[in-house]
């Protein structure tokens, strides 16, 4: 809601609310639904605005529903905790948070003002520009960590670790906030006519300020992040057709990298429309007055675009990976695969319940463990028996020697 008013001074965004009647009020009032009605409240909301406000709904069921999914099953399944699932993980935190504001625009977007009161224009403000930042700033540690994976391999041990991702998500975190705090500056609430938006005045000569906040948000949540991602994918393309990629592992690396490259696409198709609006009105500010009424239903249609990106990412995951394609269903339909759990819950590809299956499950990897280490004995003596045959020392060939007979028996008797 901040951000969709970057464009007005101290008017209304919406030209019918400009001429509201001016409440009556206390000092100590709170100015929260019980001490106002919206002037508009009481009549019936135009269809525009009635679907925008119906459409924000679906968002936020859908939104919270899908984000609360990731977040679950990242937290929930060992195989899941992926490095750059975490990062997905701090993506979805962002839009959960977010969305727990949209209830309040639904209602404002409809009757078209705001009778939540000031300090609730003033939380959801800064949410809504915060998940801005937040979102473009994932999406530039998430493209810059596939650099690291694809292009710097050698040294991708050392960076792309669990701790290191939560050191970076909270970097996220405070760049963002740092970058939101202009919104808690200009963010004011009339009572009059119960309007929630952006004053310039406050910071100076209002025009220059609010050229200057499109651009420095344009900049900042949008276009330089787009440079560095792109830069990311073009190294990552490259080094790609440079190496060979017929492993398993690399191939692993692609899936991983066209499912980032897709939450990357699909925030510029969202986002794309809301920046290149405001931008173009920075440079024709003129365009603002001739064409007044139509660039007010484009702010609304570009903001509810960019709302959308919040519930969509969830769709991709489903879509692009089949790992979280398998923890969905596990989470929603309370799979009782074998397969399915045992792909998810343990990173060994066992589901360790307790009790009897966990001893003979234990037991197998005994087993196996003993099995390597008899494996490793054994190729030392073929090495060694290869280097006294080599020499021209007399060689005897045995089945088994004293050292591998004992490992053997010791794995025999945990039988």
């Amino acid at each position: 809601m901040g951000s969709s008013n970057a464009i007005s001074t101290t008017e209304s965004f919406y030209s019918d609310m400009d001429n509201a009647t001016c409440y009556s009020m206390d000092a100590n009032d709170s100015y929260g639904m019980e001490n106002l009605t919206c002037p508009r409240m009481d009549q019936s909301p135009d269809p525009f605005h009635l679907a925008v406000g119906i459409l924000y709904q679906f968002v936020f069921i859908i939104g919270v529903l899908g984000n609360g999914t990731v977040l679950y099953v990242i937290t929930k399944y060992a195989k899941m905790k992926t490095v750059t699932n975490w990062y997905i993980f701090n993506l979805a935190l962002s839009d959960m948070l977010f969305l727990t504001s949209i209830p309040f625009y639904s209602i404002s977007v409809i009757f078209v003002c705001w009778p939540f009161g000031a300090i609730l224009c003033r939380i959801c403000s800064f949410l809504d520009t915060l998940n801005m930042y937040t979102g473009i700033n994932c999406l530039v540690v998430m493209s810059v960590d596939r650099f690291i994976a694809v292009c710097c391999s050698m040294k991708a041990s050392k960076y792309r670790n669990p701790r290191t991702a939560l050191i970076v998500n909270i970097c996220v975190w405070l760049v963002s906030s740092t970058c939101t705090v202009p919104i808690l500056i200009m963010t004011q609430y009339n009572p009059c006519n119960q309007n929630c938006g952006l004053s310039y005045e406050l910071l100076g000569n209002p025009f220059k300020v609010a050229i200057f906040h499109i651009i420095y948000m344009s900049l900042l949540g949008f276009f330089i992040p787009l440079m560095i991602i792109a830069v990311c994918y073009i190294l990552i393309v490259i080094r790609l057709r440079v190496v060979s990629v017929r492993t398993g592992k690399m191939e692993k690396s692609r899936k991983v990298n066209r499912l980032v490259l897709g939450v990357v696409l699909v925030f510029i198709a969202c986002w794309g429309p809301f920046y290149t609006l405001r931008i173009t009105l920075a440079i024709y500010p003129n365009l603002s007055f001739v064409l007044r009424d139509v660039i007010r239903y484009f702010f609304d249609l570009t903001q509810t675009m960019g709302y959308i990106n919040s519930c969509a990412n969830c769709f991709l995951y489903a879509f692009l990976s089949e790992s979280f394609k398998k923890s969905f269903q596990a989470a929603w339909f309370c799979s009782k695969s074998r397969d399915t759990n045992s792909d998810l819950t343990n990173s060994s590809g066992y589901v360790l319940r307790g009790g009897r299956r966990e001893r003979m499950i234990r037991k197998e990897i005994d087993k196996l463990s003993c099995f390597r280490k008899w494996s490793k004995l054994r190729s030392q003596e073929d090495k060694f028996d290869d280097e006294n045959y080599l020499s021209g020392a007399q060689h005897h060939s045995y089945p088994m020697t004293t050292v591998t007979t004992a490992v053997s028996d010791a794995c025999r008797s945990q039988e």
